[in-house]
């Protein structure tokens, strides 16, 4: 029988020595596992759904209008505009050129962005928002700090 124990020794042994995810020319790429990483992916995801259910409209389009289509750099863009400018280690990387200039964006902020929420709810969300949209992971809140986070706890409690 597997049971839980059986799937907390996977799933620990997953996070030790994850399992090969893909080979390419011989060599395999891995899925990361860090949480900090994770919990981006979740304010991005909270806050799309707090726009798309409340407010019928999304975050990041990431339509370039030079193109009229989806591409990075522009999503890129839509980012930085909202959180500010990445750290300097992220515009000194291998690729950043293809990727940074020194246009910014015109600042955007969570406050603008948030336009259903009123009161001490709409403070709890746009703090919940503000520390889980981070460049840098150990800036972000641990999935720990986040079921203990005072908007998530209120909206989620039965």
């Amino acid at each position: 029988m597997f049971g839980i124990a059986g799937f907390e020794k996977f799933e620990q042994a997953e996070l030790e020595h994850p399992s090969p995810r893909k080979e390419i020319d011989g060599r395999f790429i891995y899925l990361s596992r860090h949480y900090e990483l994770d919990v981006w992916n979740i304010g991005c995801v909270v806050r799309n759904l707090n726009l798309d259910l409340f407010e019928g409209r999304s975050v990041f389009f990431g339509i370039d209008p030079e193109r009229g289509t989806y591409r990075g750099r522009a999503h890129l863009a839509e980012m930085i505009a909202l959180i500010c400018p990445p750290p300097s280690f992220v515009a000194q990387g291998a690729l950043s050129y293809k990727f940074f200039s020194n246009q910014v964006p015109p600042p955007v902020s969570l406050e603008q962005l948030e336009t259903n929420l009123e009161g001490t709810d709409r403070e709890l969300f746009l703090q919940l928002m503000s520390k889980m949209l981070q460049w840098k992971p150990q800036n972000r809140l641990t999935p720990k700090q986040l079921v203990e986070d005072p908007w998530l706890k209120k909206h989620t409690s039965r």
